[in-house]
């Protein structure tokens, strides 16, 4: 029985993950939105080893998990700020993102969307990072993943 509104199959969920980066992309400083972007960029994860895991020869989901973040880095990212979101702290594991934050612009996105600079950005010991870009670097290798393995 499914539980899932008719997704069916990790390329549903892929599919999924494409819509909400679609809506954040309209609405592009909206926490929420990028937190269920994050939440549904990880679960795919899952959904890839549940229906296609035995056929790819993963042991497990942490197999396949350290596979796509060592592949990823926007992965593990996405991970952080998905468990964040779930759990409101993280203590299995020390996460690589060490605070998000909105960042403002210098324009107001009434004037003209084109001038507004402002974004979500987070810090890792690494450096400062785009969500948007996390994102789209994310898909991307999902996208990859999905061709190279025959995951339709």
């Amino acid at each position: 029985m499914s539980l899932t509104f008719g997704m069916r199959s990790a390329n549903d969920c892929l599919q999924d993950f494409k819509a909400k980066i679609d809506q954040f992309d309209k609405d592009d400083l909206n926490t929420s939105l990028a937190m269920d972007c994050a939440i549904s960029g990880w679960t795919v994860a899952d959904w890839v080893f549940v229906f296609d895991g035995q056929r790819l020869g993963y042991k497990n989901l942490k197999q396949l998990q350290d596979e796509l973040r060592s592949e990823c880095q926007s992965l593990s990212y996405l991970q952080d700020i998905a468990n964040s979101r779930k759990h409101a702290k993280i203590s299995l594991y020390v996460p690589e993102v060490k605070s998000t934050e909105i960042r403002g612009g210098a324009f107001s996105n009434g004037f003209s969307r084109g001038f507004d600079i402002s974004r979500l950005m987070f810090k890792t010991d690494s450096g400062e990072f785009s969500f948007w870009i996390t994102l789209q670097r994310a898909l991307a290798h999902y996208e990859a993943f999905f061709e190279r393995k025959g995951i339709s």
